[in-house]
């Protein structure tokens, strides 16, 4: 154990907190013992999964249709299932070839080597990612996305090989993963989305008959995962999106299960996620760990509970559907017309079911889904249709239309602005807080950042996140304030890096004022962290296309002069070149001018090692070259910076 990370994670706790770990831990020992025998622990759990009910989940799923209008989608779902059936799976967009006919659950597709099997899930060290792969790698595979590809190909072809694939697959992996043991019985939030994955696809094998002992198999799978999940939730300081998919993957095995122990599930289930949606979600529809695709993924959480809520006329609090309603819009306003969106905090490409979207598509389907769930008359996109069928319309209405001027998200610490002319240039700027306390585990330090979409083309970026566990420098670059087009006052960054999923002392950001004019809008944030605090100030012109950014650097501790760097990130597909004093960034259609002070050194980093510049990662555990513009100055206290440029 890393002693020194120990010791700060341990700093991050109430009291209360401990002694709920160290009655954990002692339950993990008792649990040791247990576990050597198996049989008493599948008699003492009552429950048994009612397939009559399970079928109820996807009773909307019409295959004609998704045919008829999506047949490409279609397609691309066929390929992914032909590819699971020839031991072909899909990892954060590679493809991963197993030997044999069927997956290596614990072997880690970038190192090759593999996890221990003999090890009791907590006894698994998750942080030993150099040892054996990123666990994040392998519990890929085990979250049974592929599942859904095979169920929906089932019912597209009616070939019932993509149905006995599943059946097979569960064996398998039931075989291979004793309960209790190894890296995929370690965290559970994959059990939760390998239950939910599994459950979702055994709901589309509509006239598949399923043979006795595969329900045996799946009984026995739906049994242990939810025993699991009730027995170890994530709570204090670890309940952030974990809590909420481990409370409805409870609900979800309890509803569809009878017996004593799935009416526990059940209740608890419900009860904790009804506990955590005000608090996962925030007042104006952003998520609480001011991350958007995580946004994405818990929203397609609250999203599914509504829908299965409705579908077995379950009650639930009037506020799901006010949540639902403010994460519609919160997701327009900072979406530009061809589905881009900053990607601000952590990304890991985690989606709730694998519906064969891509993050992208996913985020973009999600305001249509949640307005057709709410009652909405929309034009149906694959998903919507998916689950909502017959209640949307498929008719083509001319495409979206999006609300115009500037929005304020005083929560998220987010204001956008969208133009009203035919070009369309879309401005997102961040004044948001770090996230969850006390860890802040998947927040950016990207206070005074911003964003910018001229005619649905990225210019300047959020630059992503690219790894998780044992990421290293890698996972430290792109958490830092370095890696946002924000400014650092100082050699010290925003917040101390503490862990891969921690961060020290948090800074203070606020959005200061903003005024929306004919010609255009103003907006000022203030950031204080460390000895210094920052003012920055966006103003820009619709009618000329011209903006300036100014940035007041202070010191607390009254100093004479402040060394002073300033970022700006590129999309990969922007070409940059001199020009006058500045740069002239292009991208297809569109020219941008930036003019970094005189008073500035500015320089053009593309894929640097040293200093680490230059990078995005569209997607995780992708990583690309891209052109980063850093300047550097020394400012007098009391000076200011003023950055110029224009859209042309």
């Amino acid at each position: 154990m890393n002693i020194a990370w120990f010791i700060k994670r341990l700093g991050k706790m109430p009291p209360q907190e401990v002694f709920f770990r160290t009655r954990e831990a002692f339950r993990k020992k008792v649990d040791k013992t247990k576990l050597s025998n198996l049989k008493d622990f599948n008699i003492s759990c009552n429950c048994k999964l009612e397939y009559e009910k399970l079928k109820k989940i996807s009773g909307r799923f019409k295959e004609k249709k998704l045919k008829k209008f999506y047949p490409l989608k279609v397609e691309n779902i066929i390929k992914e299932a032909d590819n699971v059936m020839e031991n072909r799976f899909n990892v954060f967009g590679k493809r991963i070839k197993f030997s044999g006919s069927m997956p290596d659950w614990h072997r880690a597709p970038k190192t090759g080597k593999r996890w221990p099997v003999d090890l009791l899930f907590s006894d698994v060290n998750i942080r030993e990612g150099e040892k054996y792969g990123g666990p994040k790698f392998v519990w890929e595979i085990n979250r049974f996305y592929f599942m859904p590809s095979l169920a929906m190909a089932y019912r597209f072809t009616g070939n019932e090989s993509y149905a006995n694939k599943i059946f097979t697959l569960l064996k398998n992996w039931i075989k291979k993963n004793p309960f209790g043991y190894g890296v995929n019985w370690s965290s559970c939030i994959e059990l939760s989305l390998r239950l939910i994955n599994l459950l979702f696809a055994v709901s589309l094998l509509d006239n598949y008959e399923i043979r006795n002992k595969d329900k045996e198999f799946l009984n026995k799978f739906v049994k242990e995962h939810c025993f699991h999940i009730y027995r170890y939730p994530s709570k204090h300081s670890s309940a952030n999106n974990h809590a909420l998919a481990e409370s409805l993957a409870l609900f979800l095995g309890g509803l569809l299960c009878e017996g004593k122990d799935a009416s526990k599930w059940f209740k608890r289930g419900k009860k904790i996620f009804e506990n955590e949606v005000p608090r996962q979600f925030l007042d104006d529809g952003g998520s609480s760990e001011m991350t958007t695709t995580y946004l994405s993924f818990t929203a397609d959480m609250l999203l599914f509970y509504k829908l299965i809520c409705d579908v077995f006329k379950v009650p639930y609090s009037s506020f799901v559907n006010v949540k639902l309603e403010k994460i519609s819009e919160f997701i327009k306003n900072i979406t530009d017309s061809k589905g881009n969106f900053p990607n601000i905090g952590d990304q890991d490409d985690a989606v709730l079911i694998n519906l064969g979207l891509t993050n992208k598509e996913n985020w973009s389907s999600l305001p249509k889904t949640i307005d057709a769930l709410l009652g909405g008359r929309v034009e149906a996109d694959f998903k919507t249709l998916l689950l909502i069928g017959e209640t949307t319309s498929t008719e083509k209405s001319g495409g979206d239309s999006f609300d115009v001027g500037m929005k304020k998200f005083e929560n998220s610490g987010l204001v956008s602005f969208r133009s009203g002319n035919e070009k369309e240039v879309l401005w997102c700027m961040n004044a948001s807080p770090m996230g969850f306390a006390p860890l802040y585990a998947h927040g950016h330090l990207d206070a005074l950042s911003f964003w910018l979409s001229v005619k649905g083309k990225e210019i300047f970026i959020d630059t992503g996140t690219y790894l998780y566990h044992s990421g290293g420098k890698w996972r430290k670059y792109f958490r830092s304030a370095v890696s946002h087009n924000t400014i650092i006052a100082g050699a010290e960054d925003f917040s101390i890096q503490s862990g891969d999923f921690m961060y020290g002392k948090p800074y203070d950001v606020e959005i200061v004022s903003t005024l929306e004019e004919e010609d255009g809008f103003s907006c000022k944030m203030k950031l204080g962290y460390s000895e210094y605090f920052i003012k920055r100030k966006f103003k820009y012109f619709v009618e000329d296309g011209s903006f300036t950014i100014i940035d007041k650097p202070n010191s607390t501790k009254g100093e004479r002069i402040i060394p002073v760097r300033q970022f700006f990130h590129l999309h990969p597909e922007c070409g940059l070149s001199e020009k006058n004093s500045g740069y002239s960034i292009r991208r297809g259609n569109v020219e941008v001018l930036l003019n970094p002070d005189k008073k500035t050194n500015s320089k053009m980093h593309y894929g640097s090692k040293e200093p680490l510049a230059g990078w995005y990662s569209p997607g995780f555990n992708i990583l690309e070259k891209t052109v980063s513009i850093i300047t550097e100055s020394d400012i007098k206290q009391g000076g200011e910076i003023m950055t110029e440029g224009k859209i042309l």
